[in-house]
């Protein structure tokens, strides 16, 4: 049985996929449903559904904005939305965000469990997936395989895509990578690989490239201590060799996600919105959303979350106190902060705190 919330302002919707869903018999129930954004999103927390269906134009927080801040937090849970004729460009762009489908109104029966049946089957492959994912052999092999075909790939598209496309593709790859459960020295390797196979096909390409033979990313990599720190040198530094390849105008939009993700670096500690960072780069906030996922590779919320736990990481490394750091890393409920880091790391920040001190006591 698939648990449901349904989110929509209009009480009749939520009331007919209800009646819907228990006359048909079928293996979906609503545990769940709120009238507005803000009352969805504490009803998605606190439930858990397999399933969440919202209207994208809701009152208090906006449908795509509730799915960003939970779709990190429910990794198997699928996002289905509701959209009117009007919105139907609006909604295609919620699939960006991996908005699993869209149901188009008006609704009817047919449409809805066309979706529903869609959900439950994605919801099937991902749970079986990540139980392979678990078994060691499963892990190292499939890793193995990711890293050969992103660096036939990477190639391919250094040789001839622009500086953005080669960019996207890497933002991508580098986060396809580290879902493979790869360590972090093979990842720093792999990183290394790709950066030297990005500066000779470059060098090539352009007349007059921006790249230095005397580039040595390996002893650089190997003062790195976490996989957002290695991630970031590899695409800053290829993001160096392809500014020759840049036109005004995709200059432009390295200007604006710059500017971006300095604001965020320097204020992940705060609340920031959407809304406040789309006045930042003169962009709605659903624009914003769709071009921060496009340059960056990942959403916002994300984005934001890696930065919040890599830095919450280093501040346990250097022992202090696990139930004090959530806060200093922008997170004011420390359950929260715990199980979101748990969830990335695969134990709570206590854990991680006295492993790292026992490796160091052993060194």
């Amino acid at each position: 049985m698939l648990n449901l919330v349904v989110i929509d302002d209009e009480k009749i919707v939520v009331e007919w996929v209800t009646t819907v869903i228990e006359r048909a018999g079928r293996d979906f129930r609503v545990i769940g449903s709120a009238g507005n954004g803000i009352r969805g999103l504490a009803v998605v927390r606190q439930k858990k559904p397999d399933i969440v269906i919202t209207d994208i134009r809701i009152p208090g927080l906006d449908g795509l904005s509730l799915i960003e801040q939970t779709m990190e937090e429910l990794p198997f849970t699928a996002f289905l939305v509701i959209s009117g004729y009007q919105e139907f460009e609006y909604a295609k762009r919620a699939l960006t965000l991996q908005v699993l489908d869209y149901i188009d109104k008006p609704l009817n029966q047919e449409k809805l469990f066309a979706a529903l049946d869609r959900a439950a089957a994605y919801i099937a492959r991902k749970k079986e997936y990540h139980s392979l994912r678990d078994n060691p052999g499963f892990r190292e092999q499939e890793s193995a395989h990711i890293c050969r075909k992103i660096s036939e790939e990477f190639s391919a598209v250094l040789e001839k895509e622009s500086a953005d496309s080669i960019l996207r593709f890497l933002e991508s790859a580098l986060e396809e990578i580290c879902a493979t459960g790869i360590s972090l020295e093979k990842f720093k390797d792999e990183c290394v690989k790709n950066i030297y196979v990005a500066m000779e096909i470059l060098q090539e390409r352009i007349p007059s490239p921006n790249i230095s033979r005397n580039v040595v990313p390996y002893a650089e990599m190997k003062q790195l201590r976490s996989f957002e720190e290695v991630r970031l040198y590899t695409l800053e530094a290829v993001r160096e060799f392809t500014s020759s390849l840049q036109t005004p105008e995709k200059s432009s939009k390295s200007r604006d996600i710059r500017v971006l993700l300095d604001y965020i670096h320097a204020h992940y500690t705060q609340d920031i919105g959407l809304t406040e960072l789309a006045g930042l780069v003169n962009m709605s906030p659903a624009n914003l959303s769709i071009f921060f996922k496009e340059q960056v590779g990942m959403s916002y919320i994300k984005y934001l979350t890696k930065i919040r736990i890599d830095r919450a990481k280093e501040l346990l490394r250097s022992g202090e106190r696990a139930s004090e750091i959530g806060e200093m890393v922008g997170y004011n409920d420390y359950r929260y902060f715990s199980q979101v880091f748990k969830k990335l790391e695969h134990m709570t920040p206590t854990e991680y705190r006295d492993k790292c001190r026992d490796s160091a006591q052993k060194i």
